[in-house]
């Protein structure tokens, strides 16, 4: 996604959680942290579970708790599909060693 992009997708974000009223009680929920990690934080906490996810190239969790939600971000991802979905640059992979530890391990199965 492009800065606009990212920037739009956070706000929607926001949008989508503020319109939530809090849980009372506000249960604990496990998220992916700054880090990579999994931490626990407040359902009412959300939005500020993982303030860089919108912040250059990473995997970014649209949170969702009904069939508006999902409407809202079917919005905001069909613009974009064709881009976000289109053909990588093909990754190299050298099958040299791959095949050779192939052909040593069929032949330890050839009689002798």
């Amino acid at each position: 996604m492009n800065d606009t992009d990212r920037a739009i997708g956070k706000a929607l974000e926001e949008h989508i959680i503020a319109r939530r009223p809090r849980p009372d009680p506000d249960p604990d929920i496990e998220v992916v942290g700054d880090d990579g990690g999994r931490i626990l934080i407040k359902l009412g906490d959300l939005a500020k579970a993982n303030p860089r996810q919108w912040v250059g190239p990473s995997d970014v969790w649209l949170p969702y708790f009904s069939k508006n939600d999902l409407d809202d971000w079917a919005a905001f991802l069909l613009p974009r599909l064709d881009r976000l979905v289109g053909p990588s640059p093909p990754e190299t992979i050298d099958p040299s060693p791959w095949a050779q530890r192939l052909l040593h391990f069929a032949g330890l199965f050839r009689s002798k």
